[in-house]
Order: C-alpha cells, then sequence, then structure tokens
C-alpha cells in the first residue's frame, strides 16, 4: 500500500507541475493530497504495529519529530529550486524525486522468511542487512 500511495501522491504532483488549465491542476492536488493522506496513514499504521507497546510513545515521538522537523528543510531546499527552475518544474521535480524511491521500496521490500525458505509466522521486512520482525503477522503464501 506505501508504494501505490507514493506513487499516486508523486504522479500527482508532476501533473500539478506540470498542468496549465486551472481545474487539471485541482484535480491533480486532489490526487496528491488524497496519496499523501494514504501514505502517511500506512506509514504510521506500520510503524505502530511492528514496535512493541512499551517503546510506542518514543519511537511515535522521533518519527514525528523527524516528519515534522525536516518540513524546514524541504521548504528551504523547494524555495532554492523554485528561484532556480520555476515553481511548475520545482513541483514536478519533487514528483519525480518522490516516485523514484517508491520503485526501490516496491522491489526492495521483500518478506526474509521467503529467501531462507521457512514457514514462520513472523515475518521481516529486509532492509540493509536489518530485519524487522512483524511478530504475530501470518506468513504470506
Amino acid at each position: 500500500m506505501i508504494p501505490i500511495a507514493a506513487a499516486v501522491f508523486g504522479l500527482g504532483l508532476i501533473g500539478f507541475g506540470l498542468s496549465r488549465s486551472f481545474w487539471l491542476s485541482m484535480f491533480m492536488v486532489l490526487i496528491a493530497g488524497m496519496g499523501m493522506l494514504q501514505g502517511m496513514a500506512v506509514s504510521n499504521t506500520v510503524i505502530q504495529t511492528i514496535v512493541s507497546e512499551d517503546k510506542r510513545g518514543r519511537v511515535m515521538s522521533y518519527y514525528t519529530l523527524a516528519f515534522l522537523g525536516m518540513a524546514p528543510f524541504g521548504s528551504l531546499l523547494a524555495g532554492t529550486m523554485a528561484h532556480k527552475i520555476g515553481a511548475p518544474w520545482t513541483v514536478a521535480v519533487n514528483g519525480f524525486t518522490f516516485c523514484w524511491p517508491r520503485h526501490w521500496f516496491a522491489t526492495g521490500c521483500q518478506p526474509c522468511g521467503a529467501r531462507s525458505g521457512s514457514s514462520t509466522r513472523s515475518w521481516a521486512f529486509c532492509r540493509g542487512g536489518r530485519d524487522f520482525a512483524v511478530s504475530g503477522a501470518p506468513f504470506p503464501g
């Protein structure tokens, strides 16, 4: 669900950045907003699901800090880009930049048990040599 939401958000931004029609721009902002909300809801749910209850508050505070704390830096970068290449192209480039990691996430995340052939009841997401287990989740397949 996260890769789909990222693709919808990124494609909505690209469409908005390249659009010259008011009504098409409004529709693209609607699509981008739906993708962004879906991505935020799903990522929040995944984080709260994989973290144990005694650490959930701490992890969510770091998640909120990272999510809200990086916004000023992104705004600074977007403003600098808009000054150099223009606002429409900045939005389109940011949409593409958002779509690119979506492909990596969609192809790089697979259950670790699928690699080793085990049929364990808990499955894990593999990221850079680390395994993040989701205990109690049924193993797919």
